[in-house]
């Protein structure tokens, strides 16, 4: 068995700001085009937003985001990589904005966010869960993430702890193959 390896194709963007000058950009998406050609990757462009200074809420503007996400489903893109580090907020505000997924937000995990998304998941609020964990050989919240795994196991929620199944996860969603999990959710009636 033989499979034909195709290099992933990826969009690097960048900012550039009064504080950062075009030519310090550059330089930095450059080397990120480098790093992802030794991962086996392929740029397919190269995304720069001119502003004053970043947008908290997702770096990038609403205009930006938009062209973006129609780059990658025109082009079939597959990873968008930013030059600079993103917070889990603004991850989420880029994903919402892109895909038009309501996303909630929730604590973080020490502070009660794993137990959030297992009551979630115990009253079938949760039909998929994409949970990418702490993959240090010594993480030391493995016994957290081991019982919210156990409790979709469970309640038969699809779960993906790495971007590859998550990617096979949103396939079967938008296909329809998880429309099943609407049969075995139980529905609650008043005073039971």
């Amino acid at each position: 068995f033989f499979m034909e390896y195709q290099a992933i194709r990826a969009l690097l963007v960048g900012v550039c700001t009064n504080q950062r000058e075009a030519e310090e950009l550059e330089k930095s998406l450059c080397e990120l085009e480098r790093l992802l050609d030794t991962a086996g990757g392929v740029c397919f462009a190269k995304v720069i937003q001119n502003m004053d200074k970043p947008n908290p809420r997702t770096l990038i503007g609403s205009g930006k985001v938009e062209e973006i996400a129609a780059l990658c489903a025109d082009n079939e893109v597959e990873l968008v990589v930013f030059d600079e580090e993103l917070a889990p907020s603004q991850i989420r505000n880029l994903v919402s904005e892109a895909t038009g997924l309501k996303i909630d937000k929730l604590m973080s995990g020490e502070q009660g966010g794993e137990q959030q998304i297992a009551s979630r998941i115990s009253y079938n609020e949760i039909d998929v869960l994409l949970y990418f964990r702490d993959t240090r050989p010594m993480n030391p919240h493995i016994a957290v993430e081991n019982e919210l795994l156990r409790m979709c196991d469970l309640y038969n929620v699809p779960v993906a702890t790495n971007i590859a199944t998550a990617e096979v996860i949103i396939t079967a969603l938008e296909r329809g193959d998880l429309d099943w999990r609407e049969l075995l959710k139980p529905h609650h009636t008043a005073g039971k």
